[in-house]
Protein backbone atom coordinates (compact mmCIF):
# COMPACT_ATOMS: atom_id res chain seq x y z
CA UNK A 1 0.00 0.00 0.00
CA UNK A 2 1.35 3.42 -0.96
CA UNK A 3 2.10 5.97 1.75
CA UNK A 4 -0.27 8.52 0.26
CA UNK A 5 -3.07 5.96 0.52
CA UNK A 6 -2.33 5.72 4.24
CA UNK A 7 -2.54 9.50 4.65
CA UNK A 8 1.13 9.91 5.53
CA UNK A 9 2.38 13.42 4.81
CA UNK A 10 6.02 12.86 5.74
CA UNK A 11 8.46 11.34 3.30
CA UNK A 12 11.89 11.76 4.90
CA UNK A 13 13.19 11.18 8.40
CA UNK A 14 16.34 13.22 9.02
CA UNK A 15 18.96 12.92 11.73
CA UNK A 16 22.16 14.69 12.67
CA UNK A 17 24.39 11.84 13.82
CA UNK A 18 26.68 13.27 16.52
CA UNK A 19 30.19 12.14 15.60
CA UNK A 20 31.97 14.55 17.92
CA UNK A 21 31.28 12.36 20.97
CA UNK A 22 31.28 8.99 19.15
CA UNK A 23 32.72 8.86 15.61
CA UNK A 24 30.83 5.61 14.86
CA UNK A 25 27.34 6.96 15.60
CA UNK A 26 26.46 7.31 11.92
CA UNK A 27 27.07 3.58 11.37
CA UNK A 28 23.92 2.75 13.36
CA UNK A 29 21.80 4.89 11.06
CA UNK A 30 23.55 3.63 7.91
CA UNK A 31 22.84 0.03 8.96
CA UNK A 32 19.16 0.99 9.23
CA UNK A 33 18.88 2.45 5.73
CA UNK A 34 19.80 6.10 6.27
CA UNK A 35 22.03 7.80 3.70
CA UNK A 36 24.32 10.80 4.10
CA UNK A 37 22.95 14.10 2.78
CA UNK A 38 25.26 15.29 0.01
CA UNK A 39 24.66 19.05 0.08
CA UNK A 40 28.06 20.73 0.33
CA UNK A 41 27.07 22.89 3.31
CA UNK A 42 26.13 19.75 5.25
CA UNK A 43 29.26 17.84 4.26
CA UNK A 44 31.43 20.59 5.81
CA UNK A 45 30.09 20.02 9.32
CA UNK A 46 32.64 18.53 11.70
CA UNK A 47 30.59 17.58 14.76
CA UNK A 48 27.70 15.77 13.06
CA UNK A 49 26.76 13.95 9.88
CA UNK A 50 23.40 14.89 8.36
CA UNK A 51 21.51 11.79 7.18
CA UNK A 52 18.07 10.94 5.80
CA UNK A 53 15.78 7.95 5.37
CA UNK A 54 13.27 7.89 2.50
CA UNK A 55 9.96 6.45 3.72
CA UNK A 56 8.66 6.22 0.15
CA UNK A 57 10.95 3.30 -0.69
CA UNK A 58 10.20 1.51 2.60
Amino acid sequence: MALEELGIACRFITVDADVEYNPDTYKFYKANGFIINQHKSLLQKKNYISMRYDLFKA
